[in-house]
C-alpha cells in the first residue's frame, strides 16, 4: 500500500516463519510443483484444499494459488516487487489475525534516487530491409508520442539490411509495447528485439 495508489495483493503462500510472502521463494515451489505433475501426473482433487473437487488436479491448483499471487506482485513495466513484508513481524497469531500496515514502496530511478513516476530505459533492435525514409518513419512514431530518444545507432550492409538499435525512456511496459506494435507496422521492418526495459 501507499496513500496514492492501493495494491492488490491478496492470495500466496505466507512463510512459515514470519508471515511474509516471497515471489523468489514461491517461485521455486511452484517449479517444482509443476516439475513434479509433469513427471508424476498427480491427478489428486480430493486434498481438502478449497478448489478440491472442480476437476482439476489439486496440485495444479496450488500451483496456480501462488502464480495469481505472483501477477500482483508484477509491475506495469515488468519489475517485481520480491516480497511482501513489514517493518516488524507479527507476534504468534495467525496470518489472517495481523492487521498491521504493510510496508510502502517506492522505486529507483536509473541513479538510484528514490522517486516514483519516473522514467524508465528501454533499448529496442529493429531489423529491417534498408530504404530512404526508414529512420525517418520510425523515429516519427516517437515525436508523435513525445517520446524522448536517448540515442540512435544504424547499420546497413551491402545486401540491403539495416540494424537500427534505440535508446529511449518510456513510463511503463505498456507504453513500450505499443510503440514496438506500430514500429512493426512500419514499411520494410522485418523483427524487433527488445534488448532492455
Amino acid at each position: 500500500y501507499d496513500d496514492v495508489l492501493k495494491v492488490g495483493v491478496s492470495g500466496g503462500w505466507h512463510d512459515a516463519g514470519d508471515y511474509g510472502r516471497y515471489v523468489v521463494a514461491g517461485a521455486k515451489a511452484v517449479q517444482d510443483l509443476l516439475l513434479t505433475y509433469e513427471e508424476y501426473k498427480i491427478e489428486l482433487d480430493n486434498t481438502n484444499i478449497p478448489e478440491s473437487g472442480n476437476k482439476v488436479s489439486d496440485v495444479l491448483d496450488e500451483a496456480r494459488y501462488e502464480l495469481e499471487w505472483m501477477l500482483q506482485m508484477q509491475r506495469s513495466d515488468g519489475a517485481f516487487h520480491h516480497k511482501l513484508t513489514k517493518a516488524r513481524f507479527a507476534p504468534f497469531i495467525m496470518p489472517q489475525a495481523d492487521q498491521e500496515r504493510l510496508i510502502d514502496v517506492e522505486w529507483a530511478d536509473r541513479q538510484g534516487a528514490l522517486s516514483p513516476g519516473k522514467l524508465y530505459l528501454a533499448e529496442i533492435k529493429i531489423y529491417a530491409r534498408n530504404r530512404t525514409g526508414l529512420l525517418m518513419d520510425i523515429t516519427k512514431i516517437f515525436t508523435e508520442r513525445r517520446i524522448d530518444v536517448q540515442s540512435v545507432t544504424s547499420r546497413a550492409t551491402k545486401q540491403g539490411m539495416a540494424t537500427i538499435i534505440y535508446e529511449f525512456e518510456v513510463p511503463d511496459s505498456t507504453t513500450l509495447k505499443n510503440i514496438i506494435e506500430k514500429i512493426r507496422q512500419v514499411e520494410s521492418v522485418i523483427d524487433i528485439d527488445r534488448t532492455t526495459g
